[in-house]
């Protein structure tokens, strides 16, 4: 393997292989046979499977694991964009950004969002992903109001932002 890139394996290959075809049957069956051994079939047989299923598990796992941040953040935005429409209500009708979630009737946490809040001074929402020992515990994602475009724009929250691989690709810097 260290030398792929030098042509000498090939090169080797090349040369047993030109030796296997001038080599007898008999030969072949002497020296390639297992000799019924089913430790040796076995042997060959599932020692290249268990690599294989080892490979796949360490590039299987990781990403399998994301997958499950990811849809755990869903939650969070979720929750968040059910809040824009009470809170513009809100706004046209009291002049104000909404002082507390409760005041909209909207959700304050989920099974994996810890708590929302809002922040009427930045005009956003925020989110918290709940302790359960996964990376994004503690992170938190924001929903913040443009005043001058009445738009929602979706971003890593402050402190201890969510990070760009777990949001949308809405959210991300």
């Amino acid at each position: 393997m260290l030398f792929f890139w030098t042509m000498i394996p090939a090169l080797i290959a090349l040369i047993e292989f030109i030796v296997f075809i001038f080599i007898s049957s008999d030969k072949i069956e002497d020296n390639y046979t297992a000799h019924g051994s089913m430790a040796a079939i076995a042997a060959v047989l599932v020692i290249p499977v268990i690599f294989i299923i080892g490979i796949l598990a360490a590039v299987a796992i990781p990403a399998y694991m994301d997958y499950i941040h990811r849809a755990k953040v869903q939650e969070a935005i979720h929750l968040l964009a059910g809040l824009k429409t009470p809170a513009m209500e809100y706004i046209s009708e009291n002049r104000a950004f909404p002082p507390t979630v409760e005041s909209l009737g909207g959700q304050t946490s989920g099974k994996y969002t810890a708590n929302i809040v809002s922040n009427p001074d930045g005009l956003y929402f925020q989110a918290t992903m709940k302790d359960d020992g996964s990376r994004i515990a503690g992170k938190t994602l924001r929903f913040t109001l443009e005043p001058d475009s009445w738009n929602w724009i979706c971003s890593p929250g402050s402190p201890n932002g969510l990070d760009n691989m777990h949001l949308p690709r809405n959210c991300r810097k």
